[in-house]
């Protein structure tokens, strides 16, 4: 699945970096309590010290955010030949909590700027071509 992800994203990458927004490394884990280490699963197994070892290794390791979805979508549209980047949009730190406590008005303009990139690159993408 690595393979998928790297040649999907590395284009995308390339042009992120060179926008206001800036690329880093997201992992991607099939389970939801347990795979991200959090603390407010119906089953929890760490404790919030393991929680923090866990999350500074990553952090360590170069991995800011923390996901679930990706890795099918990337691996979907490998197998079917089609360019696809992955954005994410990190709502909290997690160092300091599992619990997002950001207001409506500010959620909503996150939503957007993912949209705003990827629409900017389409757009460059197809001048390109054009």
């Amino acid at each position: 699945m690595h393979g998928c992800v790297n040649h999907i994203c590395h284009p995308f990458i390339k042009y992120v970096t060179k926008c206001s927004s800036f690329a880093i490394f997201s992992a991607c884990y099939v389970n939801h309590p347990a795979g991200q280490a959090r603390l407010d699963g119906a089953f929890c197994a760490y404790t919030e010290k393991d929680k923090q070892d866990y999350l500074n290794k990553a952090c360590e390791a170069g991995i800011c955010n923390i996901e679930m979805e990706s890795s099918v979508f990337a691996a979907m549209c490998r197998l079917s030949g089609l360019r696809a980047a992955v954005v994410c949009v990190t709502l909290l730190d997690r160092l300091n909590g599992d619990q997002l406590d950001t207001s409506q008005d500010v959620l909503h303009s996150y939503q957007q700027r993912p949209q705003i990139l990827v629409g900017y690159y389409i757009k460059k993408q197809l001048k390109k071509m054009s």
